[in-house]
């Protein structure tokens, strides 16, 4: 697999710089070491689990190399790319709220499994329910369980509102749907992203400077939603109950990640989950069986990069307060897939691969700025239209 990935890369001649390539190999030289490391402190590395992890790791490294190399994106096309997913976000939304009537109005399961037996409802084949109305049944979209379909919409609201700042067209009902599908999930998720993607969409929306305060200013403010909505459900409580998703998702991964850093300096060996089930505090659920995944991806990377993670992370943070501060439409599609990331622990999983690259494309292809792209992309539509 990897030496048709390489082939693929080299095949398409993109010229890539040589502190780039430094860079990449760098990353792939450190998680070896890293592993070594382990095996030489602990001396119980499964290596099966490490290769199986170390691949798709690697996948994952090449195509953000690909996708920081590649710069030649014109502007039309990344405009169709961003109504493209907008377009798919909103149908998804449309099944999610098809689902939601259904199940909590028909009593009917039929559009809860839209793949048949490619895919499962919910994990380990159970409904999620919110914590106060426990007669209300969550959709699950296209994917395994609610908090996921709430993220995947949020990257489509993201590109929604990204299309809207390059071509300054109306949005309105394709946002309104994507929003309403998110809320048909009842996810902590969809009230999280779409409060961040809105406040960013609106910083950006201002005629003013994006300056630090007015962002801190704004995601405050956003935070004051996410904290009422928490409130107002009861699950302001749920971050100390273990087994609940906000502690399988943040405290957890928190303490193991505090853990490894003091431990393990260069991070965890990739794939090792017996290390991660073996904590007493990672559990999984009322009955406190192990878990042995990482639900949040920004834990997973300080996990298995160790300090290095942690440099990875300032810099991405900085990056993305960086293109919003220009105002750099493709700032929403990164800050989304960022928060996605956070709810997620399969981060070089295909889908991972592919909106990472994908945010990265969008974000080098925007950043003269939404005027600019849009005068550009009119003037090649022009064109366009004159040539036929």
């Amino acid at each position: 697999l990897m030496i048709y990935i390489f082939s693929v890369y080299i095949l398409t001649g993109i010229r890539t710089k040589i502190y780039d390539i430094i860079l990449f190999l760098f990353v792939i030289a450190y998680t070896l070491a890293s592993a070594a490391f382990y095996e030489l402190s602990a001396g119980d590395l499964d290596f099966v689990e490490f290769v199986k992890s170390f691949v798709p790791f690697s996948v994952l490294c090449v195509f953000i190399l690909i996708s920081c190399s590649y710069s030649a994106t014109p502007a039309m096309q990344t405009v169709r790319s961003l109504r493209a997913l907008m377009q798919l976000g909103s149908i998804h939304a449309t099944l999610l709220l098809f689902q939601f009537i259904e199940m909590n109005l028909l009593g009917s399961m039929r559009l809860l499994n839209p793949f048949g037996p490619l895919s499962k409802i919910g994990p380990y084949g159970t409904y999620y329910r919110p914590v106060m109305w426990d007669a209300v049944d969550r959709p699950n979209g296209f994917f395994s369980e609610p908090s996921a379909a709430a993220w995947f919409t949020g990257i489509c609201l993201a590109a929604c509102l990204s299309y809207n700042l390059i071509t300054k067209k109306p949005v309105v009902f394709t946002a309104f749907i994507l929003l309403v599908g998110m809320a048909s999930t009842f996810s902590l998720s969809g009230v999280v992203n779409a409060s961040g993607i809105i406040g960013a969409w609106l910083l950006m929306r201002s005629k003013q400077p994006v300056r630090l305060g007015r962002v801190a200013f704004v995601f405050l403010l956003a935070g004051g939603v996410v904290y009422a909505a928490l409130a107002q459900t009861g699950r302001l409580q749920e971050y100390q109950r273990p087994g609940s998703s906000t502690y399988v998702r943040v405290i957890a991964p928190a303490i193991l990640a505090s853990e490894v850093l003091l431990t393990y300096p260069l991070g965890l060996p990739l794939g090792q989950w017996k290390f991660v089930a073996s904590r007493p505090y990672f559990i999984q659920n009322e009955a406190l069986q192990k878990n042995e995944s990482l639900d949040n991806g920004l834990f997973v990377i300080i996990t298995y990069l160790g300090w290095l993670g942690v440099a990875i992370l300032l810099f991405v943070v900085k990056l993305s307060f960086y293109a919003l501060k220009r105002k750099n439409p493709g700032a929403l599609i990164l800050i989304a897939v960022l928060m996605a990331i956070a709810q997620s622990g399969a981060l070089w999983t295909p889908l991972y691969i592919i909106i990472i690259s994908f945010a990265v494309i969008v974000v080098r292809a925007t950043e003269k700025g939404g005027d600019d792209i849009n005068r550009e992309g009119l003037d090649m539509a022009r064109n366009s239209a004159h040539a036929k």
